[in-house]
């Protein structure tokens, strides 16, 4: 059977950062050797594959690209002329994400533009974690909500109800990942908003035009993407439109017919190599 390996995650950037270190030696060895056995890789984004091929000196036209798979969804209802929009952020609370610096974006908002309080509307859902109780529960103010864990069928039906999807990365060791999340976002047709590193997911939101990403940690330049999500109903609109465009190529369906076609094209090379080397010895 012919050896297919696929990174959902790099561990390379993950583990160089604290006490990890210690064993990035034995799983760089690890992934080496692994590496040497496989026929053909597969990665989430285009910059991972990229830096894998470099990595391992492969053959390009043996890397190939999988995107993060989610269950197929029904776009949400615009909600347009309700009179307040609701952003939602739903996932895990820690340092990988920071949600908070959602919150924070939102008070500078208010703070600045008073008549915008009572037009916004914020949601946060997720484990209430260590980290949430020191990082993110201090922002819980008025006009934020706290909505806890939820399981995945009542999540759907929030974020149906919700105007513009979150997501964030907190760090710059993370800038090859594409969360979940974004393409949860695509299948709704939740316009972005988003505060991530240069990088695969930012490249993605910004280079398809489906939300308005802000650079890492910058919490004024998020504030500024929000207000102008916010008092911009055609820029909502047009980056549903452009979700609608660009939702089929990343259908589970289409994306799972990709390791179906290279484990096929596999499988018939080494059939046809295993013939080969048959009919030589038998003859």
């Amino acid at each position: 059977m012919p050896l297919l390996v696929d990174f959902r995650d790099d561990f390379s950037g993950v583990m160089s950062r604290g006490w990890r270190r210690i064993y990035r030696p034995f799983y760089a060895a690890l992934e080496a050797w692994v590496m040497r056995r496989a026929d053909a890789v597969t990665a989430t984004t285009e910059a991972l594959a990229a830096d894998l091929t470099r990595r391992y000196d492969l053959e390009p036209s043996r890397v190939g690209v999988v995107y993060n798979i989610v269950p197929t969804l029904e776009p949400a209802e615009s909600r347009e002329g309700d009179g307040v929009l609701k952003i939602v952020y739903a996932g895990a609370i820690s340092r990988i994400q920071r949600p908070e610096v959602l919150l924070q974006a939102y008070h500078v908002l208010v703070e600045r533009h008073p008549s915008l309080r009572g037009r916004i509307e914020v949601e946060i859902y997720g484990p209430e974690s260590r980290y949430f109780r020191r990082k993110v529960a201090k922002h819980i103010v008025p006009g934020v909500k706290f909505g806890g864990f939820l399981p995945r069928r009542e999540l759907e039906e929030v974020l149906q109800e919700a105007d513009i999807g979150f997501m964030s990365l907190g760090d710059p060791v993370y800038s090859y990942a594409t969360p979940t999340k974004l393409f949860d976002y695509i299948e709704l047709g939740l316009p972005i908003l988003a505060s991530l590193p240069s990088g695969a997911a930012a490249e993605l939101v910004e280079g398809h035009e489906i939300g308005l990403v802000a650079p890492l940690g910058d919490i004024d330049a998020l504030a500024n993407c929000l207000a102008e999500l916010v008092e911009r109903p055609e820029l909502r609109a047009r980056y549903r439109e452009n979700m609608a465009a660009i939702r089929p190529q990343f259908r589970p369906q289409n994306q799972a017919r990709k390791w179906r076609d290279l484990l096929l094209s596999l499988s018939a090379k080494e059939n046809s190599e295993y013939e080969t080397v048959h009919s030589r010895s038998s003859g």
